[in-house]
């Protein structure tokens, strides 16, 4: 991540900060796309830091390619008289101003300790006993529809790798997998086109569960992943943890079932909408809690 600004709480023992991608030679759409925030709080001595939100990104990213549009420049935030935080940021050719709405700032402050599933526009949820359910109905991407899939991946040893979730028919569907390298891969594809994101490299180890929740946004046209509770940053084997898709990308409804391992996986979520990192760290430290409470 790049240039960042912070905004000092009244308690002077809060922090947000803004930040974006940094502008690189490898990253096709200017690095300046995408803004994110996160909240700090001093305890005891120490700062804990949220993980990010996606609050700002740029729906002409090609734009930039073709000479049209400017890459984002460092947002700058500040109160109004309602003493809500607005967030001004550039393009270099406009400059406008977007109003953070306190729910939304109350919500990240919670992160350090939310513990809570998400039970709106929920699909699909089985701790899972069987190896195929039934497909559920994915919305359209191209209308800025979003989903998101939530689980529990259960592995004995490090090199373990596998099929976790299916539902490609015809070229068309999602599907999951986890590489020999410790790896997750996502994969979806509308039967035209299709795209890919990598977890962090190496992550995950054998004798303890992990929390895996793939987020696709169809309003950016990026998808996220957050994994035991820390969202994905591409570590060191990627520039970033996000990636793109077209906008002309449908939907991606393949087979009428998805073939899961549910000996890989279980507490199999399912949404048609976009779940907040913050959301995701709550379900997944919930489901943290149900184990160690069996």
């Amino acid at each position: 991540f790049g240039p960042f600004s912070f905004f000092r709480g009244p308690d002077n023992k809060s922090f947000l900060t803004y930040y974006n991608n940094s502008l690189s030679s490898f990253d096709e759409f200017g690095g300046r796309d995408l803004v994110f925030v996160s909240y700090y709080q001093l305890r005891n001595s120490n700062y804990y830091i949220s993980e990010p939100e996606l609050i700002l990104y740029r729906k002409d990213r090609l734009g930039y390619l073709n000479g049209t549009s400017e890459r984002l420049n460092t947002p700058h935030f500040s109160k109004n008289e309602s003493n809500e935080i607005v967030a001004r940021v550039s393009d270099k050719t406009q400059f406008r101003s977007f109003t953070i709405p306190s729910e939304f700032i109350n919500m990240l402050s919670s992160q350090s300790h939310i513990c809570e599933v998400p039970d709106n526009a929920m699909l699909y949820y089985k701790e899972l006993d069987v190896d195929k359910i039934d497909s559920p109905s994915l919305p359209e991407l191209n209308q800025g529809g979003g989903f998101a899939i939530s689980f529990q991946l259960n592995i004995d040893f490090s090199c373990a790798s596998g099929s976790l979730i299916n539902s490609m028919q015809n070229g068309k569907g999602v599907k999951i997998d986890l590489l020999p390298d410790s790896t997750l891969l996502f994969t979806m594809s509308d039967g035209k086109e299709s795209v890919e994101l990598y977890s962090n490299k190496g992550i995950f180890t054998g004798g303890k569960p992990h929390h895996v929740a793939v987020i696709t946004d169809g309003y950016p046209g990026l998808i996220s992943m957050v994994v035991d509770r820390k969202f994905q940053d591409g570590g060191e084997a990627r520039e970033r943890g996000t990636v793109y898709f077209s906008h002309n990308f449908t939907d991606v409804n393949g087979s009428e079932f998805w073939e899961v391992s549910k000996e890989m996986i279980s507490n199999l979520r399912i949404y048609n909408r976009v779940l907040l990192t913050t959301e995701i760290i709550g379900l997944q430290r919930a489901d943290e809690k149900g184990e160690n409470e069996k």
